[in-house]
């Protein structure tokens, strides 16, 4: 009885465990969480856009918009980071939402932004971010619009965030080729959660360059990878892995930074 009685008292001794363990984690993505949209809710102010609030999926677009959940800015900064910008880069958003990513990059020395959004609501609503964002640098232009029939031009970066599924994803690639064809040039696709990678890994004239990882929605991770046409992908890419310590101070110095790009407007 002895032995009987140690065992289980050793088994509920793991079980307790776990379910401290469990709930540490849990009490810890929720911090992660808030954290994460107190930033995005503070930056949106100071930048005078809306970007926060989720939009639920339409059902007759299911196949081509996904539910609108953006990264969070401190995100998107880690983005940045392994996306060097130029003042002659054209970057196309292609789903892009309400907009955050165009804004972002927008307070960015580059050419111009665009975005692509089928969903009218979400298409009005990132114009009229587009509109009152403070400290922009470069144009925005949104087009309300179907992906697979998107002018392409002469962007020289398309950002995806996991917009559509693979029944759209595939004629989307054979419009950014075709485009290429007509306009031969280095172009960057930067995928985030790239649920159809494999369509991309299949397309002979990319390569991916590049692979890493930031946060969404609280501690969550979400593969970030980019593919490059045109170029020759550099011969020491970086590794997929975790840099969490980048990214808390990401999110901090892209308040300060727009904190900082807020202040000089008010002064002039």
């Amino acid at each position: 009885m002895s032995s009987l009685a140690a065992v289980t008292r050793v088994f509920r001794l793991t079980v307790l465990r776990k379910r401290v363990r469990h709930a540490w984690i849990e009490t810890r993505w929720r911090i992660r969480k808030r954290t994460d949209y107190a930033i995005d809710g503070t930056v949106d102010a100071i930048l005078g856009v809306k970007t926060f609030s989720r939009v639920p999926l339409a059902p007759d677009l299911s196949a081509r918009n996904i539910e609108y959940d953006p990264l969070p800015y401190r995100s998107l900064r880690a983005i940045a980071r392994h996306l060097p910008l130029s003042p002659g880069d054209h970057l196309l958003d292609l789903g892009c939402g309400k907009g955050r990513v165009l804004c972002f990059f927008a307070l960015r020395r580059v050419r111009r932004c665009s975005g692509v959004e089928i969903s009218p609501q979400l298409a009005e609503e990132a114009r009229r971010n587009a509109q009152f964002l403070r400290a922009r640098r470069a144009p925005i232009k949104v087009t309300l619009g179907d992906a697979i029939e998107a002018q392409i031009e002469d962007a020289s970066i398309i950002y995806l965030f996991n917009p559509f599924s693979a029944e759209v994803m595939a004629p989307v690639l054979r419009n950014i080729e075709n485009s290429l064809r007509a306009h031969p040039r280095p172009l960057r696709i930067c995928y985030a959660n790239p649920a159809q990678g494999t369509l991309l890994e299949s397309c002979d004239w990319l390569t991916r360059t590049d692979r890493f990882l930031v946060t969404w929605n609280g501690w969550h991770t979400c593969p970030v990878n980019i593919w490059s046409a045109g170029s020759q992908p550099a011969e020491n890419a970086p590794t997929l892995g975790p840099a969490r310590l980048r990214l808390r101070r990401g999110g901090s110095a892209c308040l300060k930074e727009s904190r900082a790009a807020a202040e000089r407007l008010t002064r002039r």
